[in-house]
Order: structure tokens, then C-alpha cells, then sequence
């Protein structure tokens, strides 16, 4: 039988003659149906000729975008007004933990959307002193006092977006953050290069402050707590003197994949003995900064969920 086609069935007259051909043309017409229904939908988008997209703008950063000061545009001008933090006199410390940025929700649980990563920022900085690992170092010293609740932001891994995201948006909003690196991964696709990690741990805002520090995630990405003592030591003194050597600047804070070998005396022992004066574990929890042990500092790990639930979550774990 000659194949008409969907518009030959249309017309006047045609009869189809077995139930193969019948079903081949039932499945045609739904497929037009929602042709149709996509043209009716995309007119109704519209009126009077002006989009009525009410989707979130995302902007999609460039090296010189971010370097003029780009105004922020996926959180509403009036959220970013400051505000003044609740005095604590017990406060407490979070330390987040981010991955992978990306510019659109692609799946995986990793992947935190530059939507969702912005309005994060908004609200860390309107309920947290947010703070790095050597102010609260400081801390113990008694050269840096705490009133308020603090957050301490930490990206693992060293993904390029770390670079293409993060960076230009911690910038815009001169929020201080620590990334960790995967010292045998720097420079491999889809991991940032070392000339892009020296650029910003030598960052400065305009105050002459510096906001990003550089910390050691291991040579291989190990679970430290599976691994022989000879390994374990290589992975702490190794990937310290690379990083060292290549952005001039001392290591001194270790975050331990997958949270692996957290509360081993041994582990914190040998941190100690190589040079590192605090452990980030992936311990969900939010202590009182007077009880930290900077060997077993906590991380809550924020998914790809929306703000309103990662932050609930966080504000749920601080017992506010």
C-alpha cells in the first residue's frame, strides 16, 4: 500500500485499509497534536509582541564580564541589601561543602546550579559572619573574636567551574571561600589549570584583603581512611609540597575525601606532622566554635536541590 502520510489521512475521502496502517497514523496525528499544543503554548508566552518568560536570568560569565564588575541579575535587588547578623554568645560554625557548579540544572547530584549557588550566597551573607580556616585558626590564638554565627565556604575537587563560576560570583560579592584541590588533577580536562589556581589565591579586593586560600584534597582523591601507612603519608606530604610549589603560598588545611579516616588519631597525627593545622571531615554537624577540634572540623555537603532546601537544611543542622 502507498504511504500517504499524515495529511493524506486528512483528506477527504482516504480510507485505510489493514490496523498496521491504522496505528502508524494514529501515532502521526498525536504527533502533530503536540506540535500544535507547542505553537498554541509558545503564543500564549507572549503578549503584544513582549516575552513573558518568567524564567530566572542566569548569567553566563566571561573573564572580562567579571573583571567590570558585572551587576548581579539572578537575585532581585532588593535581597542584596545588607542587614546586620543576630549577636551570638555561643556561636556556632558551618563549613559547606560544594563541588561542581554548572548553568543549568544538567542532573547529578554534584551539580549545583549557578541559580540556586547565588541565592546560597545571598543568604550565607545575611545570616553569617562568613569567615576562612585562618581567621578561625586565629580563633584558638585570641587574635580574631567571633560574635556571630560564621560559615566557612570550601569547593572540593578543583573543577574547572570552580574557576568559571564560583570565582567571578565570590568576587562580586567579596565573600571569602577555600578551595581544595586534587593536586594530581590539576591541569586534566574538566579540572582547572595551575596558572588559573594561582590567579586566585593571589585575588585581592579592593581593601587589599585576600579572599580565596588553597588547600589540599590529596594527590589521587583516596579514601585515606583504606589506604597503607606509605600512601597515607604521600598524600598528605605530597600533595602539600606540589600545591606549595606551584602557588608560592603555604598549605594548611586537608579535606578528607569522602570524609575517609575522620577521628583516626594516626590520621590527625600525621596531618599534624606534615604541616597541616586543620582536617575537614564531611561530618554533618554544627558545632559551638568554643568545642571545635580543628582536626575533625565538620562539612555539610550541599546537593543540587533549591536554595530554599539546602538552607533549610543548614539552618535545621545549627539548631536555629
Amino acid at each position: 500500500m502507498k504511504r500517504l502520510g499524515l495529511l493524506g489521512v486528512l483528506s477527504p475521502g482516504y480510507r485505510i485499509s489493514n490496523s498496521t496502517g491504522l496505528q502508524r497514523y494514529w501515532r502521526e496525528l498525536l504527533v502533530l497534536l503536540g506540535i500544535v499544543a507547542m505553537g498554541l503554548f509558545a503564543s500564549c508566552a507572549t503578549k503584544g509582541g513582549q516575552s513573558m518568560d518568567h524564567s530566572a536570568s542566569v548569567r553566563y560569565w566571561s573573564q572580562e564580564a567579571a573583571g567590570a564588575g558585572m551587576k548581579a541579575m539572578t537575585v532581585p535587588e532588593d535581597q542584596l541589601k545588607n542587614q546586620e547578623l543576630p549577636l551570638r554568645d555561643a556561636p556556632r560554625l558551618v563549613i559547606l561543602m560544594y563541588h561542581n557548579l554548572v548553568y543549568g540544572r544538567t542532573g547529578g547530584e554534584y551539580n549545583r546550579d549557578i541559580y540556586n549557588f547565588e541565592h546560597d550566597l545571598v543568604f550565607l551573607r545575611k545570616r553569617f559572619e562568613i569567615i576562612d580556616f585562618d581567621q578561625l585558626l586565629a580563633i584558638r590564638r585570641g587574635e580574631f573574636v567571633l560574635n556571630h554565627d560564621a560559615a566557612i565556604i570550601t569547593f572540593d575537587d578543583g573543577d574547572l567551574s570552580m574557576y568559571g563560576i564560583a570565582y567571578p560570583l565570590l568576587r562580586y560579592y567579596d565573600i571569602k571561600a577555600t578551595f581544595f584541590i586534587i593536586a594530581g588533577s590539576v591541569g586534566e580536562v574538566g579540572y582547572m589549570s595551575w596558572p588559573q589556581i594561582r590567579e586566585m589565591a593571589g585575588y585581592r579586593n579592593n581593601e587589599g584583603e585576600r579572599l580565596f586560600s588553597i588547600g589540599s584534597h590529596g594527590v589521587n582523591h583516596l579514601a585515606l581512611g583504606e589506604v597503607d601507612e606509605e600512601t597515607l603519608h604521600s598524600e598528605f606530604a605530597e600533595s602539600k609540597r606540589i600545591i606549595e610549589g606551584q602557588i608560592g603560598l603555604p598549605v594548611e588545611v586537608f579535606a578528607l575525601p569522602y570524609g575517609s579516616g575522620a577521628g583516626r588519631k594516626d590520621i590527625e597525627k600525621l596531618a599534624f606532622d606534615t604541616g597541616y593545622k586543620a582536617l575537614r571531615s564531611s561530618d554533618r554537624r554544627a558545632p559551638l566554635v568554643s568545642t571545635l577540634n580543628h582536626y575533625r572540623l565538620p562539612g555539610i555537603y550541599i546537593d543540587n536541590s533549591s536554595t530554599d532546601k539546602s538552607m533549610a537544611d543548614v539552618w535545621r543542622i545549627l539548631g536555629r
